[in-house]
């Protein structure tokens, strides 16, 4: 008799715990999808265009593994771009395609990074390159309305960044307008995202 209390009450407990996993993963998928806004901006003071985030994320968060396309005039010399890394990660050009429809496509990817240090309501630079000269025309983010997702090469494009703590992607959607050099606040094309 004493036995089988033991051998239930062991039955019980493992069937409280899994109860309580079950729980705890149901709540952590069920939080607020990371919310993300990109923006390309060109500093003029330096002559960088430097990508940033804006998050709804009310402190420090990581990143996965993303990848973040950008646009360039396809009278750019057709070669990797110069990436600086300043957060999410080592940012490097891994894929090109060039000259398809008067573009260049710039497939920028990290491997991610751990406790970014973020501030609620701010923006943070995740990369930034040079062009030769100045300010020029027609950089920007990837569109899915204007841009290919795959090019004829085979390669594929898209803005995509990877919150590890809602195994959760942030697909950037367009939210601005395409503005000019001679302006001085100039962004390449803002955009804001949906959660996949």
């Amino acid at each position: 008799m004493k036995i089988n209390i033991l051998i239930n009450l062991n039955i019980m407990q493992k069937i409280f715990i899994i109860f309580i996993l079950l729980l705890k993963s149901n709540f952590a998928f069920s939080q607020t999808p990371a919310i993300t806004m990109l923006n390309c901006f060109y500093n003029y003071s330096n002559n960088y265009y430097e990508v940033r985030l804006k998050t709804n994320q009310i402190s420090n968060f990581s990143l996965g593994t993303s990848v973040i396309s950008i646009i360039l005039p396809s009278t750019e010399l057709n070669q990797a771009l110069v990436i600086e890394s300043i957060n999410g990660g080592s940012w490097g050009d891994s894929n090109r395609s060039y000259d398809i429809g008067a573009k260049d496509y710039h497939g920028i990817v990290t491997n991610g990074q751990s406790n970014i240090s973020y501030t609620a309501g701010t923006s943070i630079i995740l990369f930034r390159f040079k062009l030769s000269g100045a300010c020029k025309e027609g950089v920007r983010l990837w569109q899915n309305n204007l841009d290919l997702a795959e090019t004829p090469d085979g390669t594929e494009y898209v803005n995509n960044l990877y919150f590890p703590a809602y195994n959760d992607y942030s697909l950037p959607t367009l939210y601005g307008v395409l503005p000019f050099c001679n302006n001085p606040n100039f962004f390449c094309l803002p955009m804001t995202s949906t959660r996949n």
